[in-house]
């Protein structure tokens, strides 16, 4: 079942928050409000980089070409789609504060299901619902579980490589005994650009703005980001890819009574890549990167290297 069009695909959307959970630090026991929004704050972090790892996982599969998922779909583009993954890795600030507890090893998971489609044979629909969580070896460090769904529509403007698009998302995150459920829900824009370097590489841009709300109202929150990437396929299987990203939020009222503190962060990281497509539906992902967030608020201030090694299986019909 599907639509015989070629067309240009978005790079998928996807946040999550997470539930709150106090850190028993001397912090924690003197502001214990603060340093549970912070810990929410890393939670939020490591969701929405697992799921991004699952969709990219997922959406490779319906690339044209090798390299970066993203950037072209099939001339049969299939509705339904359904995945899921597990991987482990070893974060070195977990944590995700300026006050490091040391890092710990992890495992995670991520499932999702859903429709991609094309209506009208313009514009570009997709929904899924996703649940994924990540559990730490480490006490101190912020295992979760999070369900949420995505909305978006997209089209590419004609005769540019310019692809425009608008999702919606809402949810509930959890900490690892499903207690303590945090609900969000917000709304995004991107304008992103693709292009073919060679017929074994491509490249991308990516421009977003976001809004969000939540239960904890002291994490709304607006955030503009910019990222670009690169993929290149070196033998039938195998691909390599590089990816660097950096993003501006301004916090609504982030504990300002309490901090006297205009809260604003800037966010910078890179990736490097090794995927090997073991199977037409499974695909192993090896990752590393970093990442290093300035804020006003000097206790979110952090820098962290993660490594990750990702086993994901998708399939679309």
């Amino acid at each position: 079942m599907g639509i015989g069009s070629k067309h240009r695909k978005p790079t998928g959307v996807v946040v999550a928050i997470a539930a709150a959970t106090v850190v028993s630090t001397a912090w924690a026991q003197s502001l214990p409000d603060i340093e549970d929004s912070i810990t929410q704050g890393s939670q939020i972090d490591e969701v929405i980089r697992g799921q991004e790892r699952l969709n990219r996982q997922l959406e490779a599969g319906s690339n044209e070409i090798d390299g970066e998922a993203g950037i072209y779909v099939l001339t049969q583009n299939k509705i339904f789609i359904a995945g899921a993954s597990a991987g482990a890795g070893y974060s070195g600030n977990p944590v995700r504060t300026t006050d490091d507890e040391g890092g710990s090893f992890f495992g995670n998971f991520a499932t999702t299901a859903g429709v991609q489609t094309i209506l009208g044979e313009t514009v570009d629909f997709g929904a899924r619902v996703n649940f994924s969580g990540i559990q730490y070896i480490e006490k101190f460090a912020p295992s979760s579980r999070n369900v949420n769904g995505v909305a978006n529509f997209g089209m590419p403007i004609q005769g540019t490589p310019l692809y425009a698009s608008v999702s919606g998302f809402g949810g509930v995150n959890f900490d690892d005994s499903f207690d303590d459920g945090t609900a969000f829900y917000g709304t995004s824009l991107s304008m992103s650009a693709a292009f073919q370097v060679d017929d074994r590489t491509v490249s991308g841009m990516n421009l977003g703005v976001a809004r969000q709300w939540n239960e904890n109202e002291d994490n709304n929150s607006v955030s503009a980001s910019l990222g670009a990437n690169i993929g290149r396929a070196i033998a039938s299987r195998w691909s390599v890819g590089a990816s660097a990203r950096a993003s501006r939020t301004w916090y609504d009222d982030f504990f300002e009574d309490v901090t006297f503190v205009s809260r604003e962060d800037w966010t910078y990281g890179g990736s490097v890549s090794v995927r090997f497509q073991a199977h037409e539906l499974v695909t192993i992902l090896a990752s590393g990167g970093y990442e290093k967030r300035d804020s006003t608020f000097f206790l979110s201030e952090y820098d962290s290297v993660d490594t990750s090694l990702l086993v994901s299986a998708s399939l679309t019909y």
